[in-house]
């Protein structure tokens, strides 16, 4: 029951932004995206690391470590998997991790 008040409330929250309600987040449990991570932090958990991204407007997606004993490791990615730089880039199995992409990029990253 938690888990849909989180969704609501993260739904609300992006909702306020234009241009984000045509875009549906892509999520993936066990899997990082990489070669596009930018920037690395601790997030105390999920929602600050998905926070952190949305303030950020480089954070297309992030990869974010569950597991207690990474101390909430948060990697900000410049690119998702729905955009012209993923020909290079896939999403590859990490036991422990999840991958969410928030937003479209708005211009072609370089590949």
């Amino acid at each position: 029951m938690f888990k849909k008040f989180v969704y609501l409330g993260l739904l609300l929250q992006f909702s306020k932004q234009p241009n984000l309600l045509a875009f549906q987040p892509i999520t993936q449990n066990n899997y990082v995206s990489v070669g596009y991570v930018f920037q690395q932090l601790h997030a105390r958990d999920w929602f600050n690391c998905i926070q952190a991204c949305h303030e950020e407007p480089r954070c297309i997606s992030y990869n974010y470590q569950r597991s207690a004993g990474a101390n909430g490791l948060c990697e900000f990615n410049n690119c998702g998997v729905e955009s012209l730089c993923d020909r290079h880039s896939s999403l590859i199995y990490s036991k422990g991790f999840v991958f969410q992409q928030i937003r479209e990029s708005k211009v072609p990253q370089p590949c």
